[in-house]
């Protein structure tokens, strides 16, 4: 091997850059001892980089064993508010799952509870430890925001436990009130007596609806028929049909032999008045058959004029029995007029509500009293069923499933006097 490959080269380096070229060659003191200064100073620079890179390489190492401490912290962190909200998730979830004989107010103080466990419990999270420099803060930040929505959804959950509890038992005393209000209507929706068949439809609006009707034999022989609609539905409209189910009892009994359609009319505006106090009305007519006499008297308080169907020249007349009168409950001393009509063979007396006519289909067309009249011109040859199913058929047609807004109810009665 040759000596000049035995030479640092470095110092080789330094050796080319005074011309000496040739390893045997001695340079001179002067020149030797500026590269041996050359030579150290460039290995004291080596040396001082590779101690700034063994410094750098241990700070770095320093950094990340840090960053790794904070990023799991920040992970236990995390994982602390995981568990936080699924406890809470568990108590609300136990609380909305339906169960029988569940108490409201143990439920809401369940879901309270559980929001101030986690409320106290996010706090300790968040404050456990000093944020990090580097996205710590903005994360907290948004972990806070989530809390604080997550308390507001368990604030929402306890409003709606209450509201629905609320509902359930609004929703109980309405079927109560419903049922209470069948026992007010007759028995039985087709009532046959020699004279007449009456035949009769009722559909609420609502569980609890606005509408009676009523048919009663009189002591004298004669037979009423009264129908009424109070202005809207509920609870309320239940209570002023119970009303003037027991005026209309009251009368039957004061005036077992001669029942008039006015003074019936008179003492139910009298009951309906007391009760309501006007904030209520209802609209009223009532009939008195008499088959001895063939009559029909009728006296109206603000309802749709009962219709009287009768043949005529090979096809059917539709005349509507007219007679006027102010609504029950509008004015303490209302008085009310009777017309009177005679009765043959084969006629038909048509009663209903207002929510016959103002039943609606889809884009909101009322059925109307044209259509009313046209299904009772096809349907006048039948008996009374039959004529009140093809009015009942009609109107399902035309609504076609679209929710009706008011009660309706029909009574046809067809005579044989």
């Amino acid at each position: 091997m040759s000596a000049q490959n035995n030479i640092d080269p470095v110092l080789a380096r330094q050796l080319k850059k005074e011309g000496l070229t040739d390893p045997s060659e001695v340079p001179d003191l002067e020149t030797w001892g500026r590269i041996l200064q050359r030579v150290s100073e460039y290995y004291r620079h080596v040396s001082e980089d590779r101690d700034r890179l063994s410094r750098s390489i241990e700070t770095s190492t320093e950094e990340m064993t840090e960053l790794h401490r904070r990023l799991e912290g920040e992970r236990q962190r995390l994982r602390a508010v995981v568990m936080a909200f699924a406890d809470a998730l568990g108590v609300f979830r136990d609380v909305v799952t339906p169960k029988k004989n569940r108490d409201v107010e143990e439920a809401t103080s369940a879901v309270s509870q559980a929001k101030m466990k986690f409320a106290g419990r996010l706090k300790e999270i968040l404050t456990s430890e000093p944020q990090s420099p580097t996205g710590g803060a903005a994360s907290t930040s948004e972990v806070e925001n989530l809390g604080r929505d997550f308390l507001a959804l368990a604030d929402q959950l306890v409003r709606l436990i209450r509201e629905t509890a609320e509902r359930a038992s609004l929703k109980k005393e309405l079927e109560v009130a419903g049922a209470v209000q069948q026992l007010l209507l007759p028995e039985h929706d087709l009532i046959e007596r020699p004279f007449a068949k009456v035949a009769a439809y009722y559909r609420p609006a609502a569980e609890c609806g606005g509408d009676w009707w009523a048919a009663h034999d009189l002591a004298d022989g004669r037979f009423l028929v009264v129908i009424g609609d109070v202005t809207g539905h509920g609870i309320a409209s239940a209570i002023i049909t119970g009303a003037a189910k027991a005026a209309c009892d009251l009368a039957m009994s004061l005036h077992r032999n001669g029942l008039k359609c006015e003074d019936l009319l008179k003492l139910m505006n009298a009951a309906i008045h007391g009760a309501a106090r006007q904030r209520l009305l209802m609209t009223c007519v009532a009939g008195i058959i008499d088959p001895r006499s063939k009559t029909l008297w009728v006296a109206n308080a603000g309802h749709a004029f009962p219709y009287l169907v009768r043949e005529q020249n090979g096809g059917y007349e539709i005349t509507p029995i007219v007679t006027h009168g102010a609504p029950l409950g509008a004015n303490q001393d209302s008085v009310y007029a009777t017309t009177q009509t005679q009765l043959k063979p084969g006629d038909i007396l048509v009663w209903y509500t207002d929510g016959l006519l103002e039943c609606e289909e889809e884009r909101g067309e009322q059925f109307g009293e044209k259509r009313l009249k046209a299904t009772l011109q096809h349907a006048a040859r039948w008996h009374a069923p039959a004529i009140r199913d093809s009015i009942a058929h009609a109107l399902t047609r035309f609504a076609s499933g679209h929710p009706q807004k008011d009660d309706i109810t029909l009574v046809v009665a067809r005579m044989n006097i």
